[in-house]
């Protein structure tokens, strides 16, 4: 892979480095984020309900 072949899963940004986002659970990979948004995903211990709450919080 190279740099500026592939965008992040959340931001559609590109990035000089990408993580591997998997589900920790059953190892299930959902696919490349940048390393912001992993990070991001890790802060909110990967529950979807806070991230629900995260988004109306900032609209």
């Amino acid at each position: 892979m190279k740099i500026g072949d592939t965008v992040c899963g959340i931001c559609c940004g590109s990035a000089l480095a990408f993580c591997w986002d998997h589900d920790p659970e059953d190892g299930y990979l959902r696919g490349i984020l940048c390393e912001p948004c992993s990070e991001a995903v890790a802060l909110i211990n990967r529950d979807p309900s806070r991230a629900a709450r995260m988004a109306e919080w900032l609209r």
